[in-house]
C-alpha cells in the first residue's frame, strides 16, 4: 500500500468510525426520545388513577388503549384489594401500564403493595394530612400577601365568580363540585402569583389531605371555609397583606379543625 493510500485508507476509516458514532448517538437519542414518550404515555395512565372525591372513596381510572382519549373508571372503596389480572381486563389496558400506574399510586401512598400478598387502597394517612396541611398554611399565606400586590380587579373577578359558583353547589351538596371549585379558587391564586410548580409539587402530596376535605364537607358546616374565601378575596382588594395573611393561616386550619369528628363519622377511612 502506497503512502497516499494509507493516507486515503485511514482518512476513510475515520469518516466510517465517526459516521458510526453520529449513528450510534442519534439511535441513542431516538431511544431516550421514544423512552420519554413511554414515560409521558404512562403519566397520563396514571393521571387517570384519581382519588377521593364523593363519599371520601378512592377513584382509580386507566386510560383506555383506544383512541378519542376515552377513560374507563371504577371505583374503590379503602382497604380493597386490586386484582391486576381483573382489573387490565376491564379496563382495556396491558399488564405494563397497570403496574406503572400502580407504582405511581404507592408513590403517593394512595395504595399499599404488600410482598406477597397484594395491593391494597390505602387508609387515610393523618400525619400526611397534617403535614401537607402545614406546608400549604405556610406557602399560601405568603401567596395571599403577593396577591395585594399582583392581582388586577380582573383577576379578584375570576375569584369571586368562583366563589358564587361554589355557593351554589354547596346548596345543592354536590360534594364532588364543593371539592372541584374549592380547589380551583386555590389553584387561581398559584396560577396568578405566577407560581405554577408551587401548585404542582403540592398537589402531588394532596390525595390524602384532599381524601379528608371530602369527608368534612359531608358532616360539618362549611359556611367558615366560604367566608374565608370572601374575606381574603376583600383583603387583597383592599391591599391588605397583614390581614390577608391571617385570613390564610386561619383558613388552612379548618379543614383539619374537626378531625376527630371526621374519624368518628367515617371510622372506615381510617387505620
Amino acid at each position: 500500500m502506497t503512502k497516499n493510500a494509507a493516507v486515503i485508507y485511514i482518512t476513510y476509516s475515520v469518516i466510517y468510525i465517526t459516521a458510526a458514532l453520529l449513528l450510534c448517538r442519534k439511535n441513542i437519542a431516538h431511544h431516550a426520545k421514544e423512552a420519554q414518550k413511554y414515560r409521558q404515555k404512562v403519566q397520563e395512565e396514571t393521571d387517570a388513577y384519581h382519588h377521593g372525591a364523593e363519599e371520601g372513596r378512592v377513584r382509580a381510572g386507566l386510560r383506555d388503549a383506544g383512541a378519542h382519549r376515552q377513560y374507563r373508571k371504577r371505583t374503590f372503596g379503602t382497604g380493597e384489594k386490586l386484582l391486576e389480572n381483573d382489573l387490565s381486563g376491564q379496563l382495556g389496558v396491558s399488564r405494563t401500564p397497570y403496574r406503572e400506574a400502580v407504582l405511581a399510586l404507592a408513590e403517593r401512598q394512595l395504595v399499599h403493595i404488600r410482598p406477597k400478598k397484594g395491593t391494597y387502597v390505602s387508609h387515610i394517612d393523618l400525619k400526611l394530612v397534617e403535614e401537607v396541611r402545614h406546608l400549604r398554611s405556610i406557602v399560601e399565606t405568603e401567596l395571599a400577601v403577593m396577591a395585594c400586590d399582583l392581582l388586577t380587579e380582573e383577576d379578584l373577578d375570576v375569584l369571586r365568580e368562583n366563589i358564587a359558583i361554589w355557593k351554589m353547589y354547596m346548596e345543592r351538596k354536590q360534594t364532588d363540585k364543593i371539592l372541584q371549585y374549592d380547589k380551583e379558587f386555590h389553584r387561581h391564586f398559584y396560577e396568578m402569583c405566577d407560581r405554577n410548580y408551587w401548585y404542582t409539587l403540592l398537589e402531588s402530596l394532596s390525595p390524602h389531605f384532599d381524601r379528608t376535605t371530602v369527608l368534612s364537607f359531608r358532616c360539618r358546616p362549611v359556611n367558615g371555609i366560604v367566608s374565608d374565601h370572601e374575606e381574603l378575596v376583600d383583603a387583597i382588594a383592599a391591599r391588605d397583606r397583614e390581614r390577608a395573611a391571617e385570613t390564610a393561616r386561619r383558613h388552612m386550619l379548618r379543614y383539619t379543625e374537626n378531625i376527630d369528628t371526621i374519624r368518628q363519622a367515617f371510622p372506615e377511612y381510617f387505620a
